[in-house]
């Protein structure tokens, strides 16, 4: 139980906390650089759009890196094919809708920017949102069935215990009963055998 325990704890910290950080942090950006994008679509004669489309590309880079340590984390079987399905529609999403988008505002065309935002990006961001959703569920999940086998383990490690005390109570006192019997009966012939003596019983 304790062993139990101890590794239900050593997967959350090293394995199910981290997996939880690396996906939203990487959802984050990526929702970020989407924003941007949108921001630049809306307002193409701004001034501050070339930085805007710059910031874009800097938080998608940002998300390519938590997805990279997301990845090397050991998250099972299941996590690893959500994971990967999850990044099949994140890379739709890159290749038709952001990247496309990127490309049109550069050459300004501002038109077939709106154009890919409208439909190709929204559709494929829905998709990769989904996916993503599914993964850090599963990975939510399995952290609430690792901590109630913990609790299932602590339960079973406490009724040993506490059956084990008490059995030592009983033992102890039934022992205690023996041993003093052991050490008193002696002394009662002993004192007998005196007082049969004082009595001129010999």
């Amino acid at each position: 139980a304790l062993g139990n325990s101890n590794l239900v704890i050593l997967e959350a910290y090293k394995t199910q906390l981290p997996a939880v950080k690396e996906i939203g942090n990487g959802n984050e950006y990526l929702l970020r650089a989407r924003l941007k994008m949108d921001r630049v679509i809306a307002h193409p004669e701004e001034s501050s759009a070339s930085k805007t489309v710059a910031d874009a590309e800097e938080f998608v880079a940002i998300a390519e890196k938590n997805w990279q340590k997301l990845s090397d984390l050991p998250i099972g079987a299941e996590g690893k094919r959500l994971l990967k399905d999850a990044g099949i529609a994140r890379d739709k999403f890159l290749a038709d809708g952001f990247n496309p988008m990127v490309q049109a505002i550069k050459s300004g065309n501002a038109e077939i920017a709106e154009k890919i935002m409208m439909t190709t990006a929204s559709s494929t961001f829905i998709q990769y949102s989904k996916e993503v959703s599914k993964l850090n569920d599963y990975v939510s999940s399995r952290s609430l069935v690792s901590l109630e086998e913990a609790e299932k383990d602590y339960k079973t490690f406490l009724w040993i215990i506490l059956s084990s005390i008490l059995f030592c109570i009983i033992l102890l006192f039934f022992s205690s009963r023996v041993l003093l019997g052991a050490i008193l009966n002696p002394l009662y012939f002993v004192i007998e055998q005196f007082n049969a003596i004082g009595s001129g019983n010999l």
